[in-house]
């Protein structure tokens, strides 16, 4: 069999199957896999305007790279990824799943989990590692974020809770988003971020950098740190 040659499902079938198509074979499932978790984790299509996610890391910088150029992901985040859309709409905790909300050019297309009755709302995440103890800075702006919508859309609520679930040790963490801040103040942090974003869109200038700790966990950061060395 010719290295060069398309595997064909019929060679794996054969009782002696050659080294070769053995290697092709593997290389066939890996990218089948990656392919269908990587389709998996881009979801369902998103409504208009700007989301949530967009406004979660303290240089705009970021979602301004992904917006304009397309979002990167390594293997890992895309396997992650992949397993938790898959079972986001499977795991339902309280009586409302997915909710979208808008206010001011500003969406989410999901609010995880909200029980209208209490307002208690819950955010999931599936993750190879949650924090040792209460909750990732971004996750808390992101219930932040939500809380604020919510409000903003005159509906009840209350107390906002992060779910994780560890892909690495099988296990489910439940975190309180405590103290949080007053809707005024996120509204107008919202606000500014929407702005932001909205002239990067229009002028394709990327917003000021913020160099810092998040620098390190950003997957545009040797391009963005590129153009200052």
């Amino acid at each position: 069999m010719s290295p060069t040659k398309p595997l064909s499902l019929s060679d794996v079938a054969k009782k002696t199957l050659p080294k070769i198509a053995q290697a092709q074979f593997t290389q066939f499932v890996t990218e089948r896999v990656y392919s269908s978790l990587l389709h998996a984790g881009s979801g369902r299509p998103r409504s208009g305007g700007l989301h949530i996610s967009s406004f979660l890391s303290e240089c705009m910088r970021k979602p301004a790279y992904s917006i304009l150029f397309g979002r990167t992901m390594d293997l890992r985040g895309i396997y992650r990824t992949g397993i938790g859309t898959a079972l986001h709409d499977k795991i339902r905790i309280l009586e409302v799943q997915e909710m979208s909300l808008e206010w001011e050019g500003i969406r989410t297309d999901g609010v995880d989990d909200y029980d209208p009755k209490t307002g208690i709302f819950i955010d999931k995440k599936f993750t190879w590692g949650p924090p040792s103890w209460n909750i990732w800075p971004s996750n808390k702006l992101q219930l932040e974020y939500y809380k604020t919508l919510m409000i903003k859309n005159d509906m009840l609520a209350t107390h906002g809770f992060i779910v994780y679930f560890d892909l690495s040790n099988p296990r489910v963490h439940v975190r309180y988003g405590k103290n949080m801040r007053s809707t005024d103040v996120l509204a107008k942090e919202m606000l500014e971020k929407r702005d932001i974003l909205n002239k990067a869109m229009k002028t394709g200038v990327l917003p000021e950098r913020k160099i810092g700790k998040d620098c390190s966990f950003c997957e545009y950061a040797r391009t963005c740190l590129g153009e200052v060395l």
